[in-house]
């Protein structure tokens, strides 16, 4: 079974360097990783995002509505998300 994706972008800067990632209709329901951490987050899809602060979307850190953004730094960075 194919996941539906998500209408629009998701994009952050990962915490390491700094660099832009961004993704164009991200599957909803999958665990994306976001490899450096996230310092910041724009969800610029059409659905909800939950963030999570280990790489295997298993402690819950914070949602994000559609068109919103998280700032985050320390040790509170996400490093995964899941939309849906």
């Amino acid at each position: 079974m194919v996941a539906q994706a998500a209408s629009g972008k998701f994009a952050y800067n990962r915490a390491d360097t700094g660099f832009r990632q961004v993704m164009d209709n991200p599957p909803d329901g999958e665990c994306i990783g976001m490899p450096g951490g996230a310092g910041v987050v724009d969800n610029l899809a059409d659905t909800a995002a939950t963030l999570y602060q280990d790489q295997f979307c298993s402690a819950r850190q914070d949602a994000l509505a559609p068109a919103t953004r998280g700032v985050y730094g320390g040790a509170s960075v996400p490093h995964s998300v899941v939309l849906g």
